[in-house]
């Protein structure tokens, strides 16, 4: 269970994601594809975003579509119809910044 110190800060994070990006998740989001891609710029789906950040996928995806509109993050071709998608940073000065800032304590 999450402390009320916790819940301020998550929310907090989120007002000020939404002032800065337009989105209140965005933030969130970009920290965790970061982190699930690790260094080795392992692919990262919507799917394991959302269950790495507790938000749902239907959060999750606007987020990602914005960020391939940005050309923060490359979205490969399906293999198949209903195969998820792996998202794959771009760790270009870009991503570097936009990082930073939603990285960035309040």
């Amino acid at each position: 269970m999450r402390s009320r110190e916790q819940r301020n800060g998550r929310e907090s994070a989120r007002l000020r994601s939404a002032a800065v990006f337009g989105n209140r998740f965005f933030a969130e989001v970009v920290v965790a594809v970061d982190r699930l891609s690790g260094p080795g710029g392992d692919g990262v789906t919507v799917r394991m975003i959302a269950a790495d950040t507790g938000l749902v996928d239907s959060v999750v995806r606007p987020v990602m579509r914005r960020l391939c509109d940005g050309g923060l993050v490359a979205e490969p071709d399906r293999a198949g119809a209903r195969s998820a998608l792996h998202y794959r940073v771009r760790r270009t000065p870009l991503w570097a910044g936009v990082l930073s800032a939603c990285a960035a304590p309040a």
